[in-house]
């Protein structure tokens, strides 16, 4: 690895059961709300704190920034109403 690259890795988050919402009274932008927001909730009970979220610069957008006392991330939420496609990843 390059000096002053950071190692990448993919966490397995819990999935959460349909039970917490039903996604069929929702829009498309309140799940997404709703994924940034268990996503949120995730990382602050792994110990993070949340800088800013949906930070803009230019055309694009970062979700969420968190940092522990050693590393920052930078998550992009995507929230899919089942998982027909594939478990979800963090």
């Amino acid at each position: 690895m390059m000096k002053g690259m950071m190692k990448s890795s993919i966490l397995k988050v819990p999935q959460f059961k349909t039970h917490y919402f039903n996604s069929l009274f929702m829009t498309q932008q309140e799940l997404g709300i709703f994924g940034e927001q268990l996503a949120q909730r995730y990382l602050i009970e792994q110990g993070f704190h949340i800088r800013t979220t949906n930070y803009r610069f230019g055309k694009y957008e970062i979700d969420i920034v968190a940092e522990t006392a050693n590393q920052i991330v930078v998550v992009e939420v995507k929230t899919r109403q089942t998982a027909e496609i594939g478990e979800p990843w963090m």
